[in-house]
């Protein structure tokens, strides 16, 4: 198995935290453009409108202010090319694994059985546990408190890509 894909598939395993990866801009650069395409490639499959491709580059802009904002304040600014990182590569591995759902969702017109609708909200919950891991690793505070911070981001986020 590659090394990095293992990596980002032990940080959505709650195995490793984001200190785990190199620090790396290279690494850090090619996961948030992989982030960003994945993302708009997604949003574009499902609105394929300019919009989709502006909220798909606001949301992974969004991110990196969230980490290097929160990253500074605390005086971390040596884990932001980490933290980034990881939560970049792990957004690309769940984007990846949304993405045959919402294609089988827009195909059903959006009559999604309540198999296909859990199993979208699971993936979601899951990705936001895994950013709450990840900033609880980066910012040296307790898992609730990342947690705090990820839905915070979603609900900010959500309010800037209407």
């Amino acid at each position: 198995m590659n090394p990095l894909f293992k990596a980002f598939l032990d940080l959505c395993l709650f195995r490793s935290g984001p200190q785990d990866l190199p620090t790396s801009i290279w690494l850090r650069n090619a996961t948030l453009v992989g982030y960003f395409l994945v993302s708009a490639a997604l949003s574009m499959s499902i609105a394929p409108e300019l919009n989709s491709l502006l909220a798909a580059l606001l949301d992974t802009f969004f991110l990196a202010l969230l980490v290097v904002g929160s990253l500074w304040l605390v005086s971390k600014r040596e884990r932001i090319n980490q933290t980034l990182a990881a939560i970049y590569g792990s957004g690309v591995l769940f984007n990846l694994a949304i993405a045959p759902l919402a294609i089988i969702y827009l195909s059903m017109d959006k009559q999604a059985g309540p198999l296909l609708a859990t199993g979208i909200t699971a993936l979601g919950l899951w990705n936001l546990a895994v950013l709450g891991n990840i900033l609880r690793y980066a910012l040296n505070l307790p898992l609730i408190a990342g947690m705090a911070i990820a839905i915070t981001y979603l609900a900010l986020s959500s309010l800037l890509v209407r």
